[in-house]
């Protein structure tokens, strides 16, 4: 865009526009769509699927680091 329309600052807005709707609009829809298949599939409550999968989301970085490293959870 820099180049081609000559405005540098309408190619850093669509890096950081870029960057957040990857960043979170993208999991969110993802995580709405896993919600609502539990809940046709096995009749389970979107809230509490939501929470478990909040939980798994938080808590996984925890697990993947160096057991050495923990300090505790």
């Amino acid at each position: 865009m820099e180049k081609g329309l000559n405005k540098r600052w309408m190619g850093i807005l669509f890096a950081i526009l870029i960057t957040i709707s990857f960043g979170i609009v993208f999991n969110a829809v993802q995580s709405n769509t896993i919600t609502v298949a539990f809940k046709n599939s096995f009749g389970l409550d979107r809230l509490t699927v939501g929470i478990v999968m909040a939980v798994i989301f938080f808590c996984s970085d925890h697990f993947q680091r160096n057991p050495s490293d923990r300090k505790g959870f």
